[in-house]
């Protein structure tokens, strides 16, 4: 505290190691500490964005609920319209009877996104949440954040002003949370649920075909570049699915429909787990090259595309798949190719409505290295 409010001070970040302790910091402790050292300084709660409502989202779900919706995520929807009338952060957390409706889906739909939640988009509906709890961050003396969030930052740093002044609690369940950021992890509901926004059924493909064809009018290659994407996402669900369905039918004698929680069954040899599945690994493989380079090309288009005909809401999205593509690619190559010494693989098995889904999992044995670097090479 003395660092933060000293003349020209540096904020000060401190990390808790989960939400709830986060909470307790900011709600009861970092008050009273106020009152005893009789001092008056700013403090936030910053966590992810997933974490925080999107008033955008929100409104277009509503347009649209009759076809998106079931009846119980209507009624869950009504939980939020009706806490949205006095929450002031938008953070779920405070939504507790939403939360227990376990509403995954319909969460899903209306948390904050990158690019679906940009200032452009969100200030028409008053800058949302997240906008205004960015800037307070900005001037604030005190920032909480929890370990996931921290990491996060420390590669990325998007969001918090500062880094030099870093307060880490509980220090020692870094590490566990460590081994969570730096897991990689890939099965066919990853990949359908990041590519899906493109589908032809989709408000959003409908909402970004549309923008394409307004593209077209400067960039004529726009549109069929945006369908070749589209028709890349659909190969890379299939042959994702047919790849991973394969999977499960070779390894279906190590689980058991019985048993409620995952069970895990460690790779210790690429070459012997993945023996007669070359064909569906090679396919699925093939298909991430021709998405990357499909994906790359429309980037390129909507960058040289007059500003006035771009929709920042749609770039947004096309960066995201985009990315999302590149990044499953290298997913894959981890978990199925260079398989390395310093690191353990693990194959993950669970029933979801009585069929067998399988994930692909890596994590070096020892953060430490990653953890030191990022740490204290980036603060």
């Amino acid at each position: 505290l003395r660092t933060a409010l000293a003349e020209g001070g540096e904020p000060v970040i401190i990390s808790c190691h989960t939400k709830p302790l986060q909470d307790q910091l900011f709600q009861r402790e970092i008050p009273k500490l106020a009152v005893a050292l009789d001092v008056s300084f700013s403090a936030t709660l910053m966590k992810g964005r997933h974490n925080y409502v999107c008033l955008t989202r929100v409104n277009r779900v509503i347009a649209d609920a009759r076809a998106l919706l079931s009846e119980q995520e209507v009624q869950s929807l009504i939980v939020i319209l009706i806490w949205l009338q006095w929450t002031k952060s938008g953070d779920f957390e405070e939504c507790t009877g939403f939360l227990k409706r376990r509403p995954y889906r319909l969460r899903s739909m209306i948390q904050s996104e990158p690019g679906f939640c940009t200032p452009r988009v969100c200030n028409q509906q008053g800058g949302c949440f997240l906008g205004p709890l960015r800037d307070a961050t900005q001037n604030a003396d005190i920032v909480v954040v929890n370990h996931s969030f921290l990491l996060y930052e420390l590669e990325n740093q998007n969001i918090l002003p500062s880094l030099k002044t870093v307060v880490i609690d509980e220090a020692h369940n870094l590490i566990r949370v460590a081994y969570g950021h730096f897991q990689v992890t890939m099965s066919s509901r990853i990949i359908a649920d990041q590519l899906s926004v493109l589908s032809k059924s989709s408000t959003r493909g409908k909402r970004i075909k549309k923008q394409m064809d307004v593209i077209s009018t400067s960039v004529p290659e726009a549109s069929q570049y945006f369908l070749s994407l589209r028709n890349a996402a659909e190969l890379l669900i299939e042959t994702s699915k047919r790849f991973f369905d394969a999977l499960a039918k070779n390894g279906a004698r190590n689980y058991s429909n019985k048993v409620s929680y995952d069970h895990s069954v460690r790779i210790r040899s690429f070459s012997e787990h993945f023996t007669g599945l070359e064909k569906e690994l090679s396919a699925l493989r093939e298909a991430f090259t021709g998405g990357v380079g499909v994906a790359t090309r429309l980037q390129s288009v909507i960058t040289e595309t007059p500003d006035v005909l771009r929709d920042a809401e749609v770039s947004g999205i096309i960066d995201r798949v985009a990315e999302s593509i590149i990044s499953l690619a290298n997913t894959l190559n981890v978990v199925s190719d260079e398989q390395r010494e310093d690191w353990v693989y693990w194959e993950t098995g669970k029933f979801i409505r009585e069929k067998l889904e399988i994930s692909l999992n890596a994590v070096p044995i020892d953060t430490g290295p990653n953890l030191r670097s990022l740490v204290f090479d980036t603060t």
